[in-house]
């Protein structure tokens, strides 16, 4: 398991609640940016975390030119982590 920041972590948790509560599918581009802004994370954070997070095996990111995302989906290490995270 990769060591995340506190806010990598919450940008997971976010990713992972909105994922349960609309069974499973991608997070298109619209989607993320509108579900970030709500949860307080930037358009740079969504870039800069989803690309650590696809390296890490934890999402799938699909990067468009101009630093942005056009979709995501978790991985189920993704999902595992993300449901240890809220365990603790």
């Amino acid at each position: 398991m990769v060591d995340l920041s506190d806010r990598e972590n919450d940008f997971m948790l976010c990713l992972s609640n909105h994922v349960e509560e609309y069974p499973p599918r991608r997070i298109e581009r619209g989607e993320l940016y509108a579900l970030a802004k709500t949860n307080g994370f930037s358009e740079q954070e969504v870039y800069r975390y989803a690309m650590d997070l696809d390296l890490s095996g934890y999402l799938k990111a699909q990067p468009i030119l101009g630093g942005k995302i056009a979709s995501l989906s978790l991985t189920a290490q993704g999902v595992d982590y993300a449901r240890g995270l809220r365990d603790q």
